[in-house]
């Protein structure tokens, strides 16, 4: 407070100096300018008294009368007597005798005229003067109250002042406020020693008040930390204990859905645990080549590997509340080798009816045209294809429709098409037999491309095999009973080979063999083909292609059951 009080002070007389050192320089100009004008009205005066000894003084009088009577003719240009004597002689052309008169005399106009500036040079005098009596009254007056301020103010002792009393003539003000700058710089000087010295000390205050407060703190933390610390540890443990027994809980279940992609390789030892020396860490390890704690980063290919998280990350999902969970994969399966793909999916299917809803991912294409074929034991996948994006469309999707739903809708149309039916049909036929003569290891003629016509595969189909293939589908009764009902492939098998040709003629190339047959030929054939279809395989189960009964092959919930389940010897 002392310090903003001085500066103040020092700021004041600061004002007050800055104030007084303006009078000097008006009262100079002042002063200037009253003795311009006393020059400019002497030098007039001097002019008069020489106009006055050319000039008679009646004339002067004359012509008053003169300047008077040219007025009056101003406002009564046609006059019938005289003005002054009221005679009615010589009053023709009156007015112009008297301007006449009047512009004969010029040097009674200019004494006039000087004696009319005269006059106002003198007023003009007169206010100068005034005008410096004031400044000198209001000069006095400020220096009068500067005096007192200094006296009513607490300044420091060392604090330099101009000399008092201050002169009443301001013509030695000048001299008495020469050294006002000097005093000035000194009291700028002292103002900002102030100002630093407010600032260090208000430092100075700010560090002691946040010395007390972190000494309070630093006392109060000394006396919680330890318990902090205590409690850290406890939460620790209580952390560690709970992620452990959540691992060891899923480990199992890791191994479980581990070994259903990779069946019979030993690796489902799966051990999960915590590493209490190392921070946000997962200890991963398993059973290789008889060896235990084995890091499957050391031996493990990026597709047993990746399959591994993967089985981890469904594990951990399935731990809580997966009937409310909506999971999502993103491309699973990059780099997962061609044997365990198949085995991967069909696992990721029956994991995905634990959760509310399964959204997968994928570029593999494989994958599509396996679902299209109905080669997945599982069929409640809902398959949605999107094309590609452009600016103008954005995202967009693709119909893919089953082949066997696509020649049940080209049989429909009215009237259908021979040529694309046999062409689908044919396609359609050939996977079927494939299915059959790899289920049943027919002997086929060896190629080195390894592809097979409908001539290779239907005759490898034999007699035998043929007539024991037969297909039971299953019946659901109203009052939840289940029954079977049989059907032969033979039938449709023989009919195909009698009329396969249809489609080579039809389908496959242009041949003018096609111009002498029936179109209903080709039709029949493709409606051949839609029923072996519906006896083999089921819309939503797809083909039968599990052998766990021992006794047939069957589709996932045993909707379709195919006979036998080896090839007659």
């Amino acid at each position: 407070q002392d310090f903003d009080n001085a500066r103040k002070a020092l700021d004041t007389l600061a004002d007050a100096i800055r104030q007084l050192k303006e009078y000097p320089g008006k009262f100079k100009q002042k002063v200037k300018e009253i003795e311009q004008k006393q020059k400019e009205i002497d030098a007039q005066k001097s002019k008069i008294e020489r106009l006055n000894e050319q000039v008679a003084a009646e004339y002067l009088e004359i012509l008053d009368i003169l300047q008077a009577a040219q007025r009056h003719f101003h406002n009564h240009p046609d006059p019938d007597v005289c003005p002054l004597c009221e005679s009615a002689e010589k009053v023709a052309g009156l007015p112009d005798k008297v301007t006449e008169r009047i512009e004969a005399h010029a040097l009674g106009n200019q004494l006039r005229e000087l004696k009319s500036g005269l006059s106002t040079k003198e007023k003009a005098l007169e206010r100068f003067q005034e005008d410096v009596e004031k400044l000198k009254a209001q000069a006095l007056e400020d220096a009068a109250q500067f005096i007192s301020a200094t006296k009513d103010m607490s300044l420091p002792d060392d604090i330099s002042l101009p000399s008092l009393p201050h002169p009443v003539d301001l013509d030695k003000w000048e001299q008495w406020l020469s050294g006002s700058d000097v005093l000035l710089q000194e009291w700028r000087a002292k103002s900002d020693e102030y100002a630093g010295n407010k600032r260090f000390i208000e430092t100075l205050k700010a560090s002691l008040d946040s010395l007390d407060s972190n000494s309070q703190i630093r006392s109060d933390l000394e006396e919680l930390l330890p318990r902090l610390k205590q409690a850290l540890e406890v939460m620790e443990l209580e952390r560690k204990n709970y992620t452990d027994n959540v691992l060891h809980q899923i480990a199992t279940e890791v191994g479980r859905l581990y070994e259903d992609v990779h069946p019979g390789e030993g690796l489902n030892k799966i051990s999960l645990e915590l590493d209490p020396k190392k921070r946000a860490s997962l200890e991963i390890s398993t059973e290789f080549q008889g060896q235990a704690g084995t890091p499957p980063q050391a031996y493990f290919s990026d597709s047993h590997l990746d399959t591994l998280g993967l089985c981890i990350f469904l594990a951990l999902a399935q731990k809580e509340n997966p009937e409310n969970t909506i999971l999502v994969l993103d491309d699973v399966l990059g780099s997962v080798d061609e044997p365990h793909v198949e085995r991967l999916i069909e696992m990721l299917y029956t994991e995905a009816l634990k959760f509310r809803q399964c959204v997968i991912t994928t570029h593999y294409r494989p994958w599509k045209q396996k679902l299209r074929w109905g080669w997945l034991k599982n069929g409640q996948c809902q398959f949605v294809e999107l094309n590609k994006w452009t600016l103008t469309s954005g995202i967009t999707l693709v119909r893919s429709i089953p082949d066997v739903e696509r020649l049940r809708d080209l049989l429909a149309e009215d009237p259908p098409d021979p040529q694309l039916v046999c062409a689908k049909a044919g396609v359609i036929l050939e996977a079927a037999l494939d299915f059959l003569t790899l289920l049943y290891e027919c002997h086929v003629p060896r190629r080195p491309n390894g592809l097979y016509t409908l001539g290779d595969l239907l005759p490898a189909i034999d007699k035998k095999l043929r007539s024991a293939l037969r297909v039971e589908h299953k019946q659901e009764q109203d009052d939840g009973s289940v029954t079977y009902i049989e059907k032969d492939l033979a039938p449709h098998l023989d009919e195909l080979t009698r009329i396969a040709q249809a489609r080579n003629a039809f389908g496959c190339h242009f041949n003018a063999i096609s111009f002498e047959m029936l179109d209903a030929d080709a039709i029949a054939f493709g409606q051949e083909v839609l029923a072996l279809m519906d006896c083999l395989i089921d819309e939503e189960a797809g083909w039968p292609r599990s052998n766990k009964s021992g006794s047939y092959w069957a589709t996932s919930g045993e909707t379709r059951r195919l006979h036998p389940l080896k090839r007659p010897g």
